[in-house]
């Protein structure tokens, strides 16, 4: 742990129906009486202008649900609120400071406040706005705050020695019903591991990071792979009663299977080699307090992470990725890496919205010793390898998403693009999808992904056969009776604060091993065409994006001639949409590899440059794009071990 590091330690229990506690500003102070805290439900403060019992803002987060918001929710916890109630806290813990710890205080570089406690109100309490002189101290970056709240004060004395090298398991459940809608699972465990394995080469798919989606695998996980960091992304219901997660139906067509908290935390315990890290991504998963993540779990991990309260899928995807690149990449203690979840800028949100406040962190150790994977202090976007070459058609796609979005009479876009093996057709699905985030943060981009049915290449199928297949298909992809219900799936699972949903069906690559029929790809279209209406309601928008994989020996250009050319896909009299094929996918030439490397701002030495271009030139066959991303990410992996590239 840091010398520079100043532990503050407060502990705070209810006796007699009062609230008192200690407080430790620093590891060999004497501890400082906190008597008569007003730190009870009925104790009352100042919230804009208004007295209002403790319990009011409390209980308002643990209250909010998707379309249900607490009366006077938004005026206690808009920019005003939220710092009335965090001054509130703060002169609750650090009233009547001695000058030793005055002085501390500011001298300090980092300073760690945990706060100890097992009462289930005071668990409750949002800590983390902590604020002094008009600043969130979790927030600003000249005073370095960290919050952490622990059980009891012998656990803050565990060493812990984190592998260089760990094991990750992540469940990831997504049952799509009408109650729980789509969380883009699959799309965030590509973004996660793509900014994982780019410096943890063995914490990939069939090595060292296992995904599951249900229970009895991730049961089955932790006992023949303990893993040593857990993550759970996907649905969580909580109260003051219950805390459970959300896993798919053992039985299809049941809906689903709520496990409570407690269970999962009965498994970690009877394990031999216990994780070092739980992180449960989800709504509420601390809304139970004494029944929540933090308190059924901090006695057997030493670093839990919940949710206090409702969370939105591009907030909680965006701060999961961050706390693991800071944890498991640059080696940073899990209580310092929680202080970049709550910068509201990580996922282009504003502290005027408490999202940013809704992580909550649980801490049982004291030193935290850890190997940072890069030496180098520069590191690159998650998102580097996607913006690799393919500009023309990225141009295209996003002018006409902007020309739909903001004044087009169009409800959706198809487009299709297509190339060989290895040029990166799947990756342009992630260019569109992470592009469309950085590009457009007004919109709510929700990604789902429909397999291919099984009579793709039937032919013999009616035009009322491939309909009739299609509509069971966005049936069950959106998990609901009927398309006139895909709407209300989609509102469900959208971001209330964005006023457009950007609703983006991505299908898997098309490769030589599935026979296609280009009659059903012009029949799905047309079919999308009449049923959009349907399917989308105001400020409802879509984008289907199909890829073609030419099989080894055939001319790609054939797909363009048939699809663009014979059967004039673009040029069909559509009503509600507008179809675009795509140039090619094909090699990157040097001088784009070149600008390329430049834009990212890999540090190459001046003298090298040159030669290192025309090395991964060569080793990627003249570009082929899958094996330039190779190239790159075994050039970065270099760097980042402090070696000169060869």
């Amino acid at each position: 742990m840091s010398n520079e590091t100043l532990e503050v330690r407060i502990e705070i229990r209810v006796v007699d129906g009062g609230c008192q506690g200690q407080r430790w500003v620093g590891p060999r102070a004497s501890p400082h009486p906190l008597k008569k805290l007003r730190l009870l439900p009925t104790s009352r403060l100042d919230l804009r202008g208004r007295k209002r019992p403790l319990s009011e803002p409390v209980e308002a987060l643990v209250a909010r649900r998707p379309g249900f918001v607490p009366p006077g929710f938004e005026e206690m916890f808009d920019e005003r609120g939220q710092h009335d109630l965090g001054q509130y806290l703060y002169g609750q813990l650090f009233s009547s400071l001695a000058e030793q710890e005055r002085l501390a205080l500011e001298q300090a570089k980092e300073v760690c406040v945990t706060v100890v406690c097992q009462d289930v109100f005071l668990t409750s309490i949002p800590w983390v706005l902590l604020a002094r002189d008009g600043y969130f101290l979790a927030l600003d970056e000249r005073v370095n705050w960290t919050i952490a709240l622990a059980a009891d004060r012998e656990s803050l004395d565990r060493t812990v020695d984190f592998p260089s090298s760990p094991t990750m398991l992540i469940a990831v459940p997504n049952p799509c019903t009408a109650e729980y809608g789509e969380t883009s699972a699959a799309e965030h465990v590509e973004e996660l591991e793509s900014a994982l394995r780019l410096h943890h080469a063995d914490l990939v798919r069939g090595k060292q990071l296992r995904v599951v989606d249900r229970w009895a695998d991730l049961v089955d996980s932790l006992q023949t792979h303990p893993p040593d960091v857990l993550y759970y992304y996907g649905h969580g219901h909580g109260d003051r009663q219950v805390a459970r997660l959300v896993f798919p139906h053992p039985e299809p067509g049941k809906g689903v299977q709520e496990i409570p908290v407690a269970d999962l935390a009965l498994r970690l315990q009877r394990l031999v080699r216990k994780p070092y890290i739980v992180y449960l991504n989800c709504c509420h998963g601390d809304a139970g307090a004494g029944l929540g993540a933090g308190r059924q779990l901090a006695d057997t991990v030493p670093a839990v992470i919940s949710n206090r309260s409702l969370a939105f899928v591009p907030q909680a995807r965006a701060q999961a990725i961050r706390f693991f690149q800071q944890t498991l990449v640059q080696g940073e203690r899990p209580h310092t890496a929680m202080r970049q979840l709550y910068q509201p800028q990580l996922a282009q949100d504003s502290v005027s919205n408490p999202r940013w406040m809704t992580p909550v962190f649980y801490r049982s150790y004291g030193p935290w010793l850890a190997r940072p994977v890069i030496q180098s202090g520069w590191l690159p976007d998650t998102d580097w390898s996607a913006r690799l070459d393919r500009d023309v058609q990225w141009a295209i796609v996003f002018e006409k998403t902007c020309d739909m979005l903001y004044g087009g009479a169009r409800r959706g876009l198809a487009f299709l693009w297509y190339g060989e093996e290895g040029q990166g057709l799947d990756l342009f699905h992630q260019r569109l999808r992470t592009q469309f985030r950085k590009r457009l943060p007004q919109v709510c981009l929700l990604e789902y992904r429909p397999h291919w049915p099984d009579v793709l290449g039937a032919k013999d199928l009616s035009h009322e056969d491939v309909y009739g297949t299609l509509g069971e298909l966005y049936q069950k992809t959106f998990g609901v009776q009927t398309l006139s219900d895909v709407q209300r799936a989609i509102l469900r699972a959208a971001d209330p604060q964005c006023p457009k949903t950007l609703v983006y069906i991505r299908h898997a690559v098309l490769t030589p091993r599935q026979v296609l029929n280009l009659r059903f790809l012009e029949d799905y279209v047309c079919w999308w065409d009449q049923m959009l209406p349907r399917m989308l309601g105001p400020g409802q928008f879509a984008l289907l994006g199909i890829s073609y994989q030419a099989a080894p020996g055939e001319d790609p250009e054939t797909f363009q001639h048939l699809v663009a050319e014979q059967m004039q896909l673009e040029d069909l009299r559509y009503t509600h949409i507008h179809c675009h094929v795509l140039s090619r996918l094909g090699h990157v030439d040097r001088r784009h590899l070149r600008r390329f490397i430049d834009e990212i701002g890999f540090p190459l030495p001046a003298n090298r440059r040159e030669q290192i271009v025309e090395d991964i030139w060569e080793r990627s066959e003249h570009g082929m794009y899958e094996k330039v991303i190779v190239a790159l990410q075994a050039l970065l992996r270099t760097l980042h071990g402090g070696q000169s590239p060869g």
